[in-house]
């Protein structure tokens, strides 16, 4: 599991194998808010540009929140396997996904369709 530290604010966000996500104050070290909606543990986030997080789960999705509501904006199915790890690129428009069968999806942020799938690549 990882941490994303790049929000605004000085907050964080940590994946956790609760099936949660937590938001972090980091002046004051406390937790502002959890998100929840994943039903399996949750593997990695990544910070989007616009105040908004991803992340990843066993239970094959990729969810976008907001981290300042803590609600969920939307989730990313058809995986069909697990995902380790959620990558965003640098203009916020791309995530990439490791999925446990040793593939890498990649979803347009935008279209919230897969656009690029590579077949063993790790």
């Amino acid at each position: 599991m990882n941490a994303a530290v790049a929000l605004p604010d000085r907050q964080a966000a940590s994946a956790s194998w609760d099936n949660t996500i937590k938001v972090w104050n980091l002046n004051t070290t406390k937790s502002v808010c959890t998100l929840k909606g994943h039903t399996d543990r949750v593997n990695s986030v990544a910070a989007l540009p616009d105040k908004r997080i991803i992340s990843c789960s066993d239970d094959n999705t990729l969810k976008i929140w907001s981290w300042e509501t803590a609600q969920e904006l939307l989730s990313l199915k058809g995986n069909t396997r697990c995902i380790f790890a959620v990558a965003v690129t640098p203009d916020g428009k791309r995530a990439i996904a490791c999925l446990s069968d040793q593939t890498l999806k990649v979803w347009s942020l935008e279209t919230l369709k897969e656009v690029a799938y590579s077949d063993r690549t790790y």
